[in-house]
Formats: structure tokens, sequence, C-alpha cells
């Protein structure tokens, strides 16, 4: 492990994830190395290993990619196939031995110019406050303004954390012991705005594989807040194409990737939810929801009309 250079006292660490796409790694490289001040010191690629011979190739020009682009960085890849869940957790919890904050970029993201602004201001600002456990590139719902706010809801896409909040989360908990009752439900769903409970209780029955619906619940156990900016500094650029988790339920959650930067940006000095963000995003997700009810009731009307 390298000396650790530290920022206003905070040593942070930002830490690439990836497995079998470079071409999306070196796109993912090159919007961070455009990004305003980003450090180019402290910095961690994770290499999953490969399934199969095909797969080795590929994760071979990942490792051609990093050293190329981040010749600079600590490469880490993988003989074995973790997986994402397992390779973020494990990656990020070895990283924070050692540093104590990170930010996670993952292999198929495009940030904009601000985005390591975003982090690195939000990682200072907040370090240590005990209601706040990430800050956030991407935004659900992005609107005009430039007041960054609080949500409790958590963000796989473009994001960070501190040591002090990263290590109490494992992956073995059983997170469905928060939702036991139907006013528990309501509230771990997001106001029943999204459906987190059905994926919590797949995830725990081993029906899928997610680190993030785990880092959710666990952040919600404490009630905490994930500080959000006024526009998304994230675009996802891996949907369809290959992507190893790039399912409805993330399109659904994820399905506002419009990216609109912004350099002014005011944090705010009291950490607290914002309710008016919290009601326009339910609003947002319902509609959504709801489109998605009657699409598909349209499409069971046509399939007994054609059944006639």
């Amino acid at each position: 492990m390298k000396e650790v250079k530290s920022s206003k006292g905070l040593t942070i660490a930002v830490v690439f994830f990836a497995f079998n796409r470079p071409d999306k790694l070196k796109n993912t490289f090159n919007s961070y190395l455009s990004c305003h001040n980003a450090q180019t010191d402290d910095i961690f690629v994770f290499i999953d290993g490969p399934r199969n011979l095909k797969e080795r190739i590929l994760t071979d020009e990942c490792y051609q990619v990093s050293k190329e682009l981040m010749p600079q960085a600590t490469i880490i890849a993988r003989d074995e196939n973790l997986g994402l869940k397992y390779s973020i957790h494990g990656g990020i919890s070895d990283v924070l031995k050692h540093y104590e904050a990170v930010i996670v970029i993952e292999d198929d993201l495009k940030l904009d110019s601000e985005f390591y602004n975003f982090m690195r201001t939000g990682l200072i600002k907040y370090n240590g406050h005990e209601k706040v456990y990430q800050i956030s590139g991407y935004n659900y719902k992005p609107e005009d303004g430039i007041d960054a706010f609080f949500l409790p809801i958590t963000n796989s896409w473009g994001w960070a954390t501190w040591k002090s909040k990263w290590q109490g989360f494992d992956l073995t908990t059983n997170y469905q012991s928060l939702i036991v009752t139907k006013s528990d439900k309501t509230k771990y769903n997001f106001g029943g705005s999204f459906n987190f409970s059905r994926m919590i209780n797949l995830e725990c029955s081993g029906k899928i594989s997610s680190w993030a619906i785990r880092w959710y619940s666990y952040v919600y156990s404490y009630d905490g807040l994930t500080l959000y900016p006024p526009q998304s500094l994230v675009v996802n650029d891996g949907f369809n194409d290959g992507g190893t988790h790039s399912s409805y339920a993330s399109s659904e959650l994820f399905s506002s990737a419009i990216s609109y930067s912004t350099i002014d940006i005011n944090y705010p000095d009291v950490v607290e939810l914002s309710e008016f963000k919290v009601g326009t995003l339910q609003k947002h997700l319902r509609k959504r929801l709801n489109k998605k009810i009657v699409g598909y009731i349209k499409s069971l009307l046509k399939r007994v009309s054609y059944a006639k």
C-alpha cells in the first residue's frame, strides 16, 4: 500500500471496479480524468476474475487499459470470479483499512466534470456527521437549481462514503426483519413508491446477488441520509450492454439518467431530510410504476382479445 496522502485532514482513495468491458472502462477512466481537480494518486482498480477463457481475454484487456490510463494506480486483478457483490464489498473493505474515505466508481459510468469536486467537498464537509452515510453523484430526478439535498435512499452509481460508516456493513445480516409490519414495508419502500422490499427478499433468499440493496438496508436501519447533487453528475452507459446487474428494477429506478452539469453547488449547513425532494421523487416513481402497471394490463387485454 502506498503512502497515504490527506485531503484537509481526510485521507481519500478513489476506487474503480471492472470486470469484462474494457471499452466501457476506458470511457469511465477518461471521464474521470476530465473531472476538475481529480486526484491522480491513491487510485485503486479492482478487476474481477474471469469465468471462462473468453472472459480471460477481456479481463486482461481491462488490466492493460488500467495500466495505460491509470499508470499510478494500484491494480488488483483477481484470479477467481467473486461477482460484483463480493468484489465491491471486499475491495472497499480492504482499501478502508488504510484510508478514511472512498470514492467508488464502476466501469460503465460517464462522469460529469464536477463529479470529483462534489464527492470530495461532500466527504470533507460532512465527515463525522452521524446522520450522513453516503455522498451520491447520481440524481434520480434532475431538476433546475443549485442546492444539494438529503434523501433517505442510497445510490450505487458513483458514490462515496467513510470508513466510520462502512465498517459496520456486512453481507450476512437478515434485513427482512426491518419489514415485519405493513407500515414497516411502506416506509422501507420509500413511501410505497419503489419495491425495495422485493429486492431484499430476493437477495436474502439467494435469488439475486446485490450488495446495493444490502447497503441501502444497512443505511436505512440507522436512519441514515445520502447527499445528492442538484443535477445528475453521473450517466450509466451500461444498460442493455452486457451488464451483469442491468435488471428491470435498476432500469426503473435509474430511468432519469440525464446529466445537467453545474459548478455553483450549495451544500446545506443543516443536515436534514428534504421533504420536498422526497415528495417529488416519490411522485415520480409512483407515476412510472403506474405506467408500467397500465402497460401490463393493456398487454393482458390484448392477449385475451386475440384468444377469442
